[in-house]
């Protein structure tokens, strides 16, 4: 059941990696947006973090990334030594864009689905995520699994 299920959602990944790929985009740089726009603005340090990598990678990459129009940086108002990182429209459109998933995406396939299916979709859906976060809790959850996750 656990290859069909990762065939299916690899297929679905591919169809959509398709598209990210036109943008010429580093992974680097798509990690960066998509965590932008599950987080919002980011003291670049954070970011440093979320992305493993050193402080002076990420300034080349933010830098290419404001360069595009896609992110900019702000100085906090109250510690001008802060720096955060955020997207910009453009950037948020394309975040939206390049989702594994995008959300008009899913919206119209369960949509097309019968209303009994679409159910029991959601309610297997709601018992996955519960248990997934459960075994995260208990420390049962590999890491590298905790990783995919959010692709699912």
């Amino acid at each position: 059941m656990v290859g069909e299920l990762l065939t299916l959602v690899a297929r679905e990944r591919a169809s959509h990696l398709r598209r990210w790929c036109r943008e010429d985009l580093s992974m680097a740089s798509l990690h960066l947006l998509l965590a932008l726009q599950v987080a919002g603005p980011l003291p670049m340090s954070r970011v440093a973090e979320l992305l493993e990598t050193a402080g002076s990678n990420l300034t080349g990459l933010v830098t290419r990334l404001e360069e595009r129009g896609l992110v900019r940086r702000t100085h906090d108002q109250e510690d001008r030594r802060l720096v955060y990182v955020s997207l910009t429209d453009r950037g948020r459109q394309l975040a939206e864009d390049r989702e594994f998933m995008p959300a008009r995406h899913l919206h119209q396939v369960l949509e097309a689905l019968p209303e009994p299916e679409r159910a029991a979709l959601v309610a297997s859906m709601r018992v996955f995520l519960e248990t997934s976060e459960r075994l995260r809790a208990e420390g049962r959850l590999l890491e590298d699994d905790a990783d995919l996750l959010p692709t699912l």
